[in-house]
């Protein structure tokens, strides 16, 4: 059987270590070595615990490069993530690279994990991606605009990808390895899975429509318990790093809901305010079965994560998004477009993703009045339910790892 290492490089939360997890296992059970190198190795401690699975400390660049404006395409996006020089990008390199060459890896897997694909380019090695649409992007050249809510600079975006694509190819000439002639050459790999339904791909124009669909996996969590009372029951998944949390939390402790949120690092003043408040909103700093509060809820208040959106509108449930980076931006934007849920205005404009980017007078309260009472919102998140409510996540986990298996 062969050994596969799964890599998680770039990004934070639970989402990719939620996709991996259920492949990994899977997987194993069918006699592989699976490792795993992970961004956070202390989450992924928490998910794969006693499966068996070596966890290694991926390769990663501790800060990012500041760059003015937002960023254009994917190429300026990992930039933006500190890959902006070849220097940077070589020492990845020879990092991964070091890695590959300790565990001797059949695949390399990668969720994403950029640099771990150009090491494996620079070493030979057989490689495999999947993730949302935004992590496995489509294979144009210049990649397109993350910014589809305005008029793209075609001009911008190919001067964009010729910048990253000289510090890649000066780290991958370094490694004696052939250069890339188009960032989408990073996916020339053995498969490329982009884990989502066509409505929420990040991009709507992706010319291979191949969606195996997201991986949804049950994961460890406590069972919510609901205040009493209320009108309707809203779940909520937040950051307390967003800069809007501790105000839609205000705002929410003011409604006549049954509130259950999950405040991924929460500051201690503000669990401490909530939890003495007590009241309509219940605070849990550990992760919900979120399985268990999808079927009890009736609005979904997420910051724009793929893992939820998913689960919560195949479940019926309407979505209230608060994007806090580029990525949760463009499927908030996915999400409104196609009238399954409420953003923010200014999440859809030039600074999408950057602090404060949430509309400071949004009204939360009347968009979780909306999205329970404008009938427009029941009905498309009924006919999204319905379109998929025959596939099941076992069907989709096991064409994913068809897939990979098919180019071992």
């Amino acid at each position: 059987m062969a050994r596969i290492l799964m890599c998680w490089e770039l990004g934070a939360g639970y989402g990719h270590l939620a996709r991996l997890a259920p492949v990994a296992r899977a997987l194993a059970a069918l006699g592989h070595e699976v490792s795993v190198a992970a961004r956070d190795v202390l989450t992924a401690h928490a998910m794969l615990a006693g499966h068996g699975f070596a966890i290694h400390q991926a390769p990663i660049r501790l800060s990012g490069t500041a760059m003015p404006g937002p960023a254009l395409n994917y190429a300026d996006i990992l930039m933006r993530s500190g890959l902006s020089d070849g220097g940077a990008i070589t020492a990845l390199i020879v990092a991964w690279r070091s890695l590959f060459d300790a565990l001797s890896p059949d695949l390399i897997i990668a969720d994403h994990a950029p640099t771990a694909l150009l090491a494996a380019r620079a070493g030979n090695r057989r490689a495999a991606a999947l993730g949302t649409g935004f992590a496995v992007p489509p294979p144009l050249t210049p990649m397109p605009t993350v910014l589809p809510w305005r008029q793209a600079d075609e001009a911008a975006l190919a001067q964009t990808e010729a910048r990253f694509l000289a510090a890649a190819n000066e780290a991958l000439t370094g490694q004696d390895a052939a250069p890339l002639q188009a960032v989408a050459d990073l996916f020339d790999i053995a498969a490329a899975l982009p884990c989502t339904w066509p409505e929420l791909d990040h991009y709507a124009d992706r010319p291979d429509r191949g969606h195996p669909g997201p991986v949804m996996q049950p994961t460890p969590g406590i069972a919510p318990e609901w205040p009493a009372g209320g009108d309707g029951r809203v779940f909520a998944y937040l950051s307390g790093e967003h800069p809007a949390t501790a105000a839609l939390l205000d705002r929410l402790a003011g409604l006549n809901r049954s509130v259950v949120v999950h405040v991924r690092n929460a500051a201690p003043a503000l669990t401490a305010r909530l939890s003495k408040a007590g009241g309509p909103v219940r605070l849990y700093g550990d992760r919900i079965d979120a399985a268990a509060a999808l079927a009890e809820c009736d609005i979904v208040v997420t910051h724009g994560g793929h893992g939820l959106i998913s689960a919560a509108l195949a479940a019926g449930r309407p979505i209230l998004s608060l994007p806090g980076v580029i990525e949760q931006a463009m499927l908030s934007y996915r999400v409104a477009q196609a009238g399954l849920g409420l953003v923010p205005p200014r999440a859809g404009s030039p600074d999408a993703g950057s602090p404060g980017g949430a509309e400071a007078g949004f009204d939360y309260g009347r968009a979780i009045d909306l999205l329970t009472t404008d009938k427009r919102f029941s009905d498309n998140v009924k006919a999204f339910s319905s379109r998929y409510a025959d596939v099941r996540p076992e069907d989709t986990l096991e064409q994913v790892v068809r897939a990979l298996i098919a180019v071992l």
